[in-house]
C-alpha cells in the first residue's frame, strides 16, 4: 500500500482514494441496483464511520460522469446507460455549514454553501432569498438549463441537528 494511504488518514471521498491507488471494496453493484431502482429518494442512514461520505461521494463521481475512475469494478459496463448519463449533481456537505454562530448563522452559511454549488454549476440564483428557496430554486435552474434530471446529494445531513440541539431553549430540548 502507498505510504500516503495508512489507515485512519481520513481519505473520505471515491475519487481521492482511487486516484491514491488505495483499496476499494467494491459496492458499486449496490449502487448501480439503487440508480435502477431509484424512487424518488433514498435516505441512507448508517453509524458514524461506515461509509456514508464514502458512498456519497461515489455517487457523485457517477453522475458526473467521471467514468475513467472506475475502470474494472462491476458498474463500469453500464455507466453507457441512459440512467447512469451525467447529469448536475448537487452536492451538499452540511458539515462545511457553520453552525458553531447559532441557527441563524446557520442559515446563512447554508445559503453561501448553496450559492457556491449554484456558481459551480454555472446557474445563476437570484439575490435575496432565503436558504430554502435558494436550494429549491437551484434544483429548479439546473434542471431547466441542463435539461436532465439533477443528482441531489447531501452528506452529513445530521451535523446541523447534533451541533444545535444544544442551543434550544430547555423545553425544546425535552421533546
Amino acid at each position: 500500500m502507498d505510504e500516503t494511504l495508512r489507515p485512519g488518514t481520513g481519505i473520505q471521498t471515491f475519487e481521492e482514494l482511487i486516484k491514491l491507488n488505495g483499496i476499494y471494496v467494491d459496492k458499486t453493484p449496490y449502487l448501480a441496483k439503487m440508480i435502477e431502482d431509484v424512487p424518488k429518494t433514498w435516505f441512507l442512514a448508517r453509524p458514524r464511520r461506515f461509509g456514508k461520505s464514502m458512498t456519497v461521494s461515489t455517487f457523485d463521481a457517477i453522475f458526473s460522469g467521471k467514468q475513467e475512475l472506475f475502470k474494472g469494478l462491476a458498474i463500469e459496463e453500464k455507466l453507457d446507460e441512459e440512467k447512469f448519463a451525467p447529469r448536475p449533481v448537487i452536492h451538499l456537505d452540511l458539515s462545511k455549514v457553520t453552525t458553531s454562530r447559532g441557527a441563524d448563522y446557520f442559515d446563512k452559511s447554508l445559503g453561501r454553501k448553496t450559492n457556491e454549488i449554484a456558481q459551480s454549476l454555472k446557474v445563476a440564483v437570484p439575490k435575496g432569498l432565503a436558504s430554502n428557496e435558494i436550494f429549491s430554486n437551484l434544483i429548479f435552474r439546473a434542471y431547466e438549463k441542463y435539461g436532465t434530471k439533477v443528482a441531489v446529494l447531501i452528506d452529513e445531513y445530521d451535523t446541523p441537528v447534533t451541533d444545535l440541539l444544544y442551543d434550544l431553549p430547555d423545553e425544546a430540548q425535552k421533546v
